[in-house]
């Protein structure tokens, strides 16, 4: 029988972020087809909204703070289980009808879920062959379409002004016109075709 799927170990903190609303959105749009999930609804957004106050917390650069860290954990635990609370339910009403399934912003069991994009991971900075100039590197993502690397030469760390600079299609580029001398912080991200994965950790590196 066709049921709902939710595949949340696969998920990025993002991922999580993103499925949990749109589930809140789906049920409380169609609220009459699940009159007994009101209260898990309430749950659901006010856990998602924790959850998404706690990863960009994390994001920030205070991650080195592992009570931010275990609030982020502790928060997406709770999603998660509001999300399985609330897909037993919709099971319940669906009675395999994948239609009822997908009016609660769900994937039903018989269908292939949408590519999330993960963070980056390793990014690391080089000086470059040119004065000027800084090579990154970092771990690829699948289903990677292109990816959006932003430096910043903020002085107080973590940094906060942040300048797009290249949108490579390969794990690595070269970033070229920056000044010589300067202390420059570089992060990561990848975009797929329909969402993009969270920012990977920053590196810096003084430009040659």
């Amino acid at each position: 029988m066709i049921k709902p799927k939710l595949d949340l170990k696969s998920l990025t903190d993002a991922g999580v972020v993103t499925l949990g609303t749109t589930v809140k959105n789906s049920m409380t749009t169609n609220a009459a087809e699940f009159p007994a999930s009101a209260a898990a609804v309430t749950a659901l957004g006010t856990a998602v909204t924790a959850l998404g106050t706690a990863r960009q917390a994390a994001d920030d650069g205070k991650i080195a703070q592992q009570a931010l860290v275990d609030a982020k954990d502790a928060a997406r635990a709770t999603v998660e289980d509001c999300l399985r609370t609330l897909a037993g339910q919709v099971n319940e009403v669906a009675k395999g009808d994948a239609n009822v399934i997908h009016d609660a912003g769900m994937t039903a069991s018989s269908e292939g879920g949408p590519v999330l994009m993960s963070q980056v991971l390793n990014l690391a900075v080089t000086g470059g062959d040119e004065v000027g100039s800084l090579d990154a590197q970092w771990d690829p993502v699948a289903g990677v379409r292109i990816y959006k690397v932003q430096v910043s030469s903020d002085t107080v760390s973590p940094p906060a002004n942040w300048v797009e600079k290249a949108t490579p299609t390969k794990s690595k580029c070269t970033l070229t016109g920056l000044a010589s001398a300067m202390k420059v912080w570089v992060r990561v991200k990848a975009v797929g075709a329909k969402d993009e994965g969270a920012w990977s950790d920053v590196a810096w590196k003084t430009v040659p």
